[in-house]
């Protein structure tokens, strides 16, 4: 077998649960790494040369020392949340959901007007994104069944498909036989299904 045939992986896990736990081992590494730090200064090391072996700024290094002097093991926890405080309060997220579920059709542009109309927030349109990803909002592409089509289309369509030689006949859907360089469907946002 060559070096780059792709092997058959055993999906023991799904990919979310996958990437769950490399979350989850990922912040206990990101610990350990600063107890490696206190234990070398334990073990009389120097604050620069303890940072050194670990490859740590030195602003980090002393943040990890105080952390450690304050409250101990405790402390070198990962603190969730640090960053910026959103600009919208927990109620106006709970209106910008509202917003979403209840109008069909809508955009990126759509909620991001929504906000910057209703709350005076001019957010880029990369963070209304994000916004709508923690709200829990997918996109989608609605395809629309054609009001006038028959009730028994797809057996019509699996008939007609029959007297059809793939040899000598050219076929297509007369919606998509123009020209086109960006799809006629447009995504739309939707709340995404807990599986």
């Amino acid at each position: 077998m060559s070096k780059d045939s792709k092997e058959v992986v055993v999906r023991h896990i799904s990919s979310t649960e996958l990437n769950d736990l490399i979350y989850k081992l990922e912040k206990i590494a990101k610990k350990v790494n600063r107890l490696h730090f206190i234990r070398q200064l334990y073990e009389g090391k120097t604050i620069k040369q303890a940072r050194l072996n670990l490859g740590v700024p030195e602003k980090t290094a002393y943040n990890w020392l105080y952390k450690w002097n304050e409250s101990g093991v405790n402390g070198l926890n990962h603190k969730k949340g640090a960053g910026r405080p959103s600009f919208l309060t927990g109620t106006q997220f709970k209106e910008v959901e509202e917003f979403i579920k209840n109008n069909d059709s809508l955009g990126t542009k759509d909620v991001h007007y929504f906000i910057e109309k209703n709350y005076g927030i001019d957010y880029s349109l990369k963070q209304v994104r994000q916004i709508i990803k923690k709200l829990k909002f997918s996109w989608i592409k609605p395809y629309p069944i054609f009001s006038k089509s028959p009730k028994n289309a797809k057996e019509i369509m699996k008939e007609t498909a029959q007297d059809i030689n793939s040899d000598e006949d050219i076929y297509g859907f007369y919606d998509e036989s123009a020209m086109q360089n960006l799809a006629n469907i447009s995504k739309v946002l939707k709340k995404k299904e807990k599986k």
